[in-house]
């Protein structure tokens, strides 16, 4: 009878810890997947990666939660009176609650940053990047959470899966996540029943050739432009360069979502890369840069041209906004005056 009782004992045990192996394991293939959107989002808004992470680890339990599934929202973002995207319903703090719904996850993450800039969430910004702890409990000040423990769960995430080193790391050293990874984390919506259909290589392929389709008969070829590349003659653009930042010239009728398609790169990248809101689109002539601009410029000054604004200097610059910025001590949004001198570097 004992030794039934102990292999009974043993077989629980066992499994238990089976569980928790396959938990742990779910939870790092998580962090893997997006630890590098979240470094992006802490470089461009300054929200440490620990808690953006352990923020999404917890409220989508780890990408694989209903509504994360139904929606790729990885931070429970409701519906709010400015928020033109699809939608889905969710029993939440009340039954049938709307939920905003993204095409691709990355855009839940900046959209997660977006909301954390709101005024309400303003002390926050006063800590340091790497008190973690701070940002945790700060959060539940500022009335993000009504969970008591919400901060004790972030910590213990943290701590748990070695959040915190990504705090003091640049996302161009986070190790990219393998093409198979990122696929059981991203869904394909049906925007218009707002349900969603696991990702798949066919659903892409079909993408793809429509937006090629789309691509070629909306927009115009550009053999006037100067090149110091090229791309695969299906593409029909060339690639330029401006401080060692590749992009391309905007044509009639391009979007983000035509030339993010064109080029194999998410949207909500796409748009980080060139600092553009939700709503904007491309303008014929503009550059669109492929890759993030650098932190300082490769001459030391600009003469600002008539109309020129900050962001157009940063475009021409291959320079990140936020710096511009930052080197000319302007308060943000504010505009530079013809013939002024903007310094791109320290």
């Amino acid at each position: 009878m004992r030794n039934k009782i102990s292999v009974i004992i043993s077989f629980l045990f066992l499994n238990i810890f089976c569980v928790r192996a396959q938990v742990y394991q779910a939870y790092q293939d998580y962090v893997s997947v997006f630890a590098r959107t979240a470094v992006e989002q802490m470089e461009e808004h300054g929200i440490p990666a620990s808690i953006t992470l352990a923020q999404g680890l917890l409220e989508s339990a780890a990408g694989k939660s209903d509504l994360t599934k139904r929606s790729n929202n990885h931070f429970g973002i409701k519906c709010t009176s400015d928020w033109t995207g699809p939608t889905t319903s969710h029993d939440d703090d009340k039954k049938g609650d709307c939920f905003r719904v993204y095409d691709d996850p990355a855009d839940s993450y900046r959209d997660h940053s977006l909301f954390l800039k709101r005024p309400h969430y303003a002390p926050l910004f006063e800590l340091s990047k790497t008190d973690y702890k701070g940002w945790a409990h700060g959060l539940k000040r500022c009335g993000y959470a009504t969970d008591p423990a919400y901060p004790t769960k972030l910590i213990k995430l943290i701590e748990d899966y070695d959040l915190a080193r990504y705090d003091k790391m640049k996302a161009s050293q986070v190790e990219e996540p393998t093409e198979e990874l990122v696929k059981q984390y991203t869904y394909s919506v049906k925007k218009k029943t707002n349900t969603v259909l696991p990702f798949s290589k066919t659903t892409q392929s079909k993408q793809t050739q429509s937006s090629s389709r789309q691509s070629t008969t909306t927009t115009r070829s550009s053999s006037s432009e100067s090149s110091m590349g090229t791309v695969s003659a299906t593409r029909e653009r060339k690639i330029h360069k401006a401080n060692k930042c590749k992009y391309i010239i905007a044509r009639e009728n391009d979007t983000y979502a035509i030339i993010s398609k064109e080029y194999n790169i998410a949207e909500s990248r796409l748009r980080s890369f060139n600092e553009a809101g939700k709503l904007s689109e491309p303008k014929q002539g503009e550059r669109i840069y492929l890759e993030n601009k650098r932190n300082k410029g490769e001459t030391a000054t600009h003469k600002v041209k008539k109309g020129e604004t900050m962001r157009a200097i940063s475009q021409a610059e291959g320079i990140k906004l936020k710096k511009l910025y930052e080197y000319n001590t302007i308060p943000f949004g504010d505009q530079p005056e013809e013939g002024q001198t903007i310094r791109l570097k320290r």
